[in-house]
């Protein structure tokens, strides 16, 4: 309206400059700069009354720009996004400290959840960016469904039963917790016997030690390569791609290795 200038400008809220003036009144710079203020606008078609009120909910008590994921709780109200929330909804992963009230708030444990899922079914991603295109093309129909949510609770599972709230609290940052989750759901599968989760137990714990020194400024320490490979792939760009599959491919060799030999 005011672009057609059919709209005074008026209210407490306007500074006095701008009171009583229509379009016509500005100067070309003012006019020009009007025309080329960018308007950011998202899609949230398909979302209910109750849903798009949440999101408003949250704009205005974060008084902060909405991040990815609650844009997609707005977006997605499907199969995938249901499944997401319902494995979030653990406190297990709040009590392990992977994720923390924060983050809960502002559904990034849900987010996080996801690109564990994601990764579970298509290998390391890179970043998060694969992930609006997961939740739209599983948000009308998702198949094996239950099969793939059986195999991510059997990788949560199996790492509650190998390492003790203080061995995960170690692996709790989330490029490092990525990367051994991805690891060990292969061997969930299996039904491990009590010594090799003994041996996987006790390679992880003296791996995690290592990485830990490596990654010290201070440190003079030289261990074998692949822990200051480690190191290094958990440091920078962690979430890139080749840092993840890197992180993987040495997670995978030190477990394989420990368990071939626990079987010799």
């Amino acid at each position: 309206m005011f672009g057609s200038n059919d709209l005074e400008l008026s209210g407490e809220e306007m500074s006095a400059k701008w009171i009583g003036k229509r379009f016509e009144d500005l100067t070309d710079g003012e006019k020009i700069a009007f025309w080329d203020y960018n308007i950011v606008v998202r899609d949230v078609s398909g979302a209910t009354d109750l849903e798009i009120r949440d999101l408003f909910r949250r704009l205005n008590i974060h008084s902060v720009v909405l991040n990815d994921q609650e844009l997609r709780h707005a977006r997605f109200s499907g199969r995938f996004i249901k499944a997401m929330e319902a494995l979030a909804d653990d406190e297990w992963w709040l009590d392990s400290r992977i994720v923390n009230v924060r983050q809960i708030r502002r559904m990034e444990d849900v987010e996080f959840i996801s690109e564990l899922f994601v990764g579970l079914v298509a290998g390391p991603q890179d970043k998060k960016k694969s992930l609006d295109e997961y939740y739209g093309n599983f948000d009308g129909f998702m198949p094996l469904e239950s099969e793939w949510v059986q195999s991510f609770e059997g990788t949560r599972d199996l790492i509650r039963s190998l390492l003790s709230e203080d061995e995960i609290r170690a692996w709790s940052g989330k490029s490092d917790f990525y990367s051994l989750f991805l690891t060990l759901a292969p061997l969930a599968k299996r039904r491990l016997t009590v010594s090799e989760k003994k041996t996987i137990k006790s390679e992880l714990s003296t791996f995690r030690k290592q990485v830990d020194q490596a990654k010290r400024k201070d440190n003079d320490k030289r261990f074998a390569a692949d822990v200051h490979e480690y190191a290094e792939a958990v440091t920078r760009a962690a979430t890139d791609l080749g840092r993840r599959e890197t992180r993987s491919r040495i997670l995978e060799a030190r477990l394989k290795k420990v368990l071939t030999r626990h079987a010799a």
